[in-house]
């Protein structure tokens, strides 16, 4: 009978995850689970935007999917005001993130 290993530390938060990744994608997942705010998230949006551009310069409907979703997040960053940050930064994240799939034409669950 084989032994199991010990749990990862981070097996409670991110069990479903961490048990389909090896150690490198582990450490990136921590990192992009500490990642708090859009900014960084539209950053990699729009560097995901530059390639898709310069790899598929003749795909029209991938560039503009990407377009879409740089605009949905830049428009969501603007949604989420100072003030719901300040008074429940989940809450106001949660909505902004359930307008942006709406917006995706995808199926948002809570």
């Amino acid at each position: 009978m084989a032994r199991k290993s010990a749990p990862d530390k981070n097996e409670g938060e991110l069990g479903f995850y961490t048990k389909a990744l090896n150690k490198a994608e582990r450490i990136k997942l921590e990192e992009a689970a500490a990642v708090e705010g859009l900014d960084e998230e539209i950053a990699l949006v729009r560097l995901s935007f530059r390639q898709v551009l310069e790899q598929y310069p003749e795909n029209f409907k991938l560039q503009l999917r990407a377009a879409n979703t740089l605009a949905c997040l830049i428009r969501t960053k603007y949604y989420i005001t100072v003030e719901q940050q300040k008074k429940n930064p989940k809450e106001a994240i949660a909505t902004a993130l359930k307008d942006a799939a709406l917006e995706l034409g995808l199926e948002f669950r809570p």
